[in-house]
């Protein structure tokens, strides 16, 4: 299931099914199995039930209703009868909700231990940040309603699925950046148009100088190039007219950076500090570059947005 992708359809008959009266008996494992189905996770994978754990008053003598070792969560749980706020007594001692689950806390091994810690009672659900609140004797970070579950959704999907949002926004970098190289891929391609003798070979050099250039802005804003701003400082000094084409300046600085120091000779002053960039992004065949590029180069807008598509130079070849 994809980040912030649900059947709705599923979520309100998970509400209409739980929302009557509910025993903690039997139930638990049930509710958080279909909690977990929501929002695509595993309940096998990360669930353990009846987890015998210690507690302040003596070993192996508590059972969490629910933990969640990969997910670093733990929930007490308690029938839909019960008052999440009214102590109840657990080894003689009164004790709410949420102090029975940081009880059952201190016992668990230091691998073991949770950040987040939920009470519930079928029909509301409360979480507290550990990392905030370690003892969690102040307000729960968030509180709702099983009635609002549509609300939370995201939250239990980060919460039960912990590498989600990091893919969601990887997905995002990776489609921002396409776009943004088809945009710069398009304008080159416009510039190729103009004097276009083999349209075929131009659209494939017009790819492969797209990916260069791409290259070129990200080592720019990686610092790799020796000198910042050296390359959009070479395009701003470059006349127009001698820019592309197959004898233009652009062809003259691929072909530096193909050429290692040792094998550089009477290097044009113009070139002079751009580095050898080994690792096969200059080798082979120089595409041929259009005589009309210049305004493609030196749009500052797209520059800035380069470094998003740092995923791509990486795999220039």
């Amino acid at each position: 299931m994809a980040y912030g992708m649900y059947d709705m359809r599923l979520v309100q008959r998970f509400i209409s099914k739980w929302s009557g009266e509910v025993r903690e008996e039997g139930h638990t494992a049930q509710f958080w199995d279909g909690l977990a189905s929501l929002v695509g996770a595993d309940s096998d994978e990360i669930f353990d039930y009846e987890h015998d754990s210690d507690t302040a008053t003596g070993k192996n003598n508590g059972r969490i209703d629910v933990l969640s070792v990969p997910c670093h969560f733990l929930v007490e749980q308690k029938g839909s009868s019960v008052d999440l706020d009214k102590p109840e007594k657990r080894q003689g001692v009164l004790k709410t909700p949420v102090q029975q689950a940081i009880d059952y806390v201190t016992g668990l091994l230091a691998d073991e231990k949770p950040t987040i810690v939920c009470t519930s009672n079928f029909h509301s659900f409360r979480f507290y940040d550990l990392n905030k609140d370690a003892r969690a004797t102040g307000k729960p970070m968030k509180e709702f309603p099983l009635s609002e579950l549509p609300k939370h959704l995201d939250f239990f999907q980060s919460l039960l699925r912990p590498g989600i949002h990091e893919i969601h926004h990887e997905e995002e970098v990776d489609f921002t950046a396409a776009r943004l190289v088809a945009k710069i891929h398009n304008s080159l391609w416009d510039s190729y148009q103009q004097d276009s003798m083999d349209l075929e070979q131009d659209h494939t050099d017009s790819a492969k100088l797209t990916v260069r250039l791409v290259f070129l802005f990200y080592a720019e804003d990686a610092d790799l190039l020796g000198e910042p701003k050296r390359f959009t400082r070479w395009i701003e000094d470059t006349p127009a007219d001698e820019m592309g084409g197959d004898f233009g300046r652009l062809r003259d600085l691929m072909r530096l950076l193909d050429t290692s120091d040792k094998r550089r000779r009477n290097i044009p002053q113009r070139l002079q500090g751009f580095p050898y960039m080994g690792g096969g992004a200059f080798q082979r065949r120089d595409p041929h570059s259009p005589n009309h590029g210049r305004n493609t180069l030196g749009s500052a807008g797209l520059r800035k947005q380069f470094r998003l598509a740092s995923g791509v130079a990486g795999r220039v070849r």
